[in-house]
């Protein structure tokens, strides 16, 4: 489930409540506004199914609490646990990320993003789409980064969003 709390009043409301069937986490928050993963049609009788659950990227704008807007980013998007029931160090794992109206989020390994500015008009646009696995995106500003494996088990990679029509990609750091 995703909840909000104002830190003054500590009012705690829910956002989304997770089902038998539905698994909403991973939150990330700036500003107003608030993302989360959605994992609908989970399996929880099937370990290989459960595991690989398809995601959406969900948000809403929390401007009035009591009266959030929600919507969808992007739709199956991604595969992965609802909930890390066995390995809780995947709880520190963070798919995706927003800073002001700019979200990112891992996609089965390539690094998506997209401009929530205007909620009727949410444009959807890939960061990285380089062979092997690029995951665990965070962003500040106008800058992405994530871990990246295409050369090796991880090195730092990012990109700059300041003219989305065109990111410019560069190397962090590459080590052994």
């Amino acid at each position: 489930s995703v909840v909000i709390a104002d830190a003054e009043t500590r009012t705690v409301r829910s956002l989304r409540l997770s089902t038998n069937t539905d698994s909403y986490g991973y939150p990330a928050i700036s500003g107003r506004k608030a993302v989360w993963l959605r994992h609908s049609g989970v399996n929880t009788n099937n370990i290989t199914l459960y595991e690989q659950s398809p995601y959406d990227i969900c948000g809403a704008d929390v401007t009035d609490p009591a009266n959030p807007v929600y919507f969808t980013i992007a739709e199956r998007v991604g595969h992965g646990l609802p909930y890390p029931y066995t390995n809780y160090r995947q709880t520190y794992e963070l798919p995706l990320d927003i800073c002001g109206d700019l979200v990112v989020w891992e996609a089965d390994g390539d690094i998506y993003g997209a401009d929530i500015s205007d909620l009727a008009q949410i444009k959807v646009f890939p960061i990285c789409t380089a062979s092997k696995t690029q995951k665990d995106p965070s962003i500040s500003g106008r800058t992405v980064v994530w871990t990246d494996q295409r050369n090796d088990t991880g090195d730092i990679y990012g990109a700059d969003l300041s003219d989305l029509d065109n990111i410019r990609e560069f190397e962090v750091y590459a080590g052994s």
